[in-house]
């Protein structure tokens, strides 16, 4: 039998990370800004990004990856995560 106090817990552990995942959901529609191809910022991550697929041997489409692209978008959300064409160029 399920005591009170667990269903409880549960129910308050589950109402958190609820309203976590709103609040990331809230900040990631806020930052809709994002850099032009153009800017001088973005080519300069492109051409980084280029350089450690190149130096680490790794498959293009490692930009394509959901972790490349949340680990984009934790650190610097403005940032378009070049694609593969984009970096074979």
């Amino acid at each position: 039998m399920v005591h009170k106090e667990e269903v409880e817990e549960f129910g308050a552990k589950r109402q958190r990370t609820l309203d976590t995942t709103v609040a990331v959901f809230r900040q990631q529609q806020a930052t809709k800004h994002k850099y032009p191809a153009s800017s001088d910022l973005q080519k300069s991550f492109n051409r980084y990004v280029a350089e450690m697929v190149a130096l680490v041997g790794l498959p293009l489409s490692v930009t394509k990856g959901l972790g490349f692209r949340r680990l984009i978008e934790f650190l610097k959300p403005e940032l378009n995560p070049p694609s593969p064409r984009t970096i074979s160029r």
